[in-house]
């Protein structure tokens, strides 16, 4: 696949490129390699806990292996992390080519930014 090998060359020039590694453990997972998903997911891990893009690609790989609760705890730790519109946009984007992940927004216990209150 040129989109995981493409990832994994930017991953190996700048082993900090923890976006590439993020998305590169979402691709794996959305092919059911979820052994290497969860590398790359735990080498984000060691350098930043607290990156959205990880606790987002982790709500995609959680909703390929049907773990809805971890997947609607990653979800909502990413949009409490990023609660900006263009998060939620690109969820919903990618939700209509993702369909377990589709059906993960349809999740009542999703807190949306959009939906939050802001006072």
């Amino acid at each position: 696949n040129e989109i995981v090998l493409s990832l994994k060359e930017t991953i190996n020039a700048d082993p900090h490129a923890l976006h590439a590694k993020c998305l590169l453990g979402g691709f794996l997972a959305l092919t059911g390699d979820y052994l290497n998903a969860d590398k790359e997911f735990d080498e984000v891990e060691k350098i930043n806990v607290c990156y959205r893009w990880l606790s987002f690609w982790k709500a995609v790989s959680y909703i390929q292996r049907d773990t809805t609760d971890k997947a609607v705890e990653s979800l909502n730790k990413a949009f409490k992390l990023c609660p900006e519109p263009e998060l939620e946009d690109y969820a919903r984007k990618i939700a209509d080519d993702i369909p377990k992940f589709k059906e993960l927004t349809l999740n009542q216990q999703i807190n949306w930014p959009s939906k939050m209150i802001k006072k």
